[in-house]
């Protein structure tokens, strides 16, 4: 295996011009990084992460930190896309990645802030679920432990230990309302989960707002399905469809919940797009490919775990962060559900 000092000796430069490179110090003359990465690529050199953070006293490590009642939330395609962008960067940045889960009610509400104390991490990307005193709660034991971190969906107040990624999720839930309202209906379904996630909450309020000018003009019927699911979905829908005849359009607060609102749609003999359409959100990969091809509000998940990644190494290294709130914007990406 290639050291250190394999590139230096190839490349004519001193060890420590090969390790401010390999550590990204702006220190080094373009020609020389060129030719110092040329060699690190052609030699299969790797840091040794372990011995670097002993002499730094880090871990050279990032915790990807979740607050999800799922056993399989690495499965939700929002983590999915996130985590892949997070490690991603990590990767390039010469970081290690430790996943930890917690559910909303565990009882021990410092879990999530056991990495830090053990100092198997630098800092983390955190995305937090469950009620607001919740997600305070685990908030707060991960600030006690005393580490930079990055809060996904949500804005993270004050104090230089935090920055926060947001998607526009307000104004992509409105945007979705406009389109089906421009289409022609004017009483709009939407199915959530029960499980409150700060991210569904402003969609909410972006389906509300975008309907709150028109009066008794559009009705709109937020309508919770229990567990997030496809099937809960499809059971909520035909229900909201039974108690709600007149409703011809409705939203789902995710890809994977449209997707029950398209089969409880069918159960309830409507066609769609002709006598019900759809629109979800996130635009997963899967909503091109079913039948019909979704109408989705796109939500840069990767982008927005790349995002977080850089603004955390940026904080760990210079000791601030260049943003500490950042929002990405949405798209409504139509297709043949609506």
């Amino acid at each position: 295996m290639a050291t250190l000092k394999d590139v230096a000796r190839v490349t004519r430069v001193s060890a420590q011009t090969v390790s401010n490179v390999v550590n990204q110090r702006d220190v080094v003359h373009p020609e020389t990084r060129r030719r110092v990465l040329a060699a690190v690529d052609r030699l299969g050199y790797r840091p040794n992460l372990a011995a670097r953070g002993l002499r730094r006293r880090r871990a050279f490590a990032l915790g990807f930190l979740v607050v999800d009642p799922s056993p399989r939330y690495l499965a939700d395609p929002f983590h999915s896309a996130v985590l892949t962008g997070l490690a991603e960067v990590a990767r390039d940045r010469g970081y290690g990645l430790v996943i930890q889960g917690s559910p909303p009610g565990s009882p021990d509400d410092g879990s999530l802030a056991d990495l830090f104390r053990q100092a198997q991490v630098d800092g983390a990307v955190v995305t937090l679920g469950g009620t607001a005193a919740e997600r305070r709660r685990h908030l707060a034991a991960v600030r006690r432990a005393g580490r930079p971190f990055v809060l996904l969906e949500q804005p993270v107040g004050e104090g230089d230990d935090a920055a926060s990624v947001l998607g526009r999720n307000r104004s992509g839930a409105a945007a979705a309302v406009r389109h089906l309202l421009d289409a022609g209906h004017s009483h709009l379904g939407f199915v959530i989960p029960s499980l409150a996630w700060p991210a569904v909450e402003e969609r909410i309020r972006g389906f509300r707002g975008a309907l709150r000018p028109l009066g008794g003009r559009a009705t709109g019927q937020v309508w919770p399905c229990g567990p997030e699911t496809k099937d809960a979905a499809r059971v909520a829908t035909e229900r909201l469809l039974r108690e709600r005849p007149e409703i011809t359009a409705m939203m789902a607060a995710n890809d994977l919940l449209a997707l029950g609102v398209l089969e409880g749609g069918r159960r309830a003999g409507r066609r769609c797009p002709a006598d019900l359409a759809v629109v979800g959100f996130d635009d997963f990969d899967l909503a091109q490919w079913v039948d019909p091809p979704l109408t989705t509000v796109r939500l840069p998940g990767y982008d927005m775990g790349a995002r977080a990644c850089e603004l955390l190494i940026a904080r760990l290294e210079t000791g601030r962060f260049p943003e500490r709130h950042v929002e990405l914007a949405t798209e409504l990406v139509r297709r043949g559900s609506s």
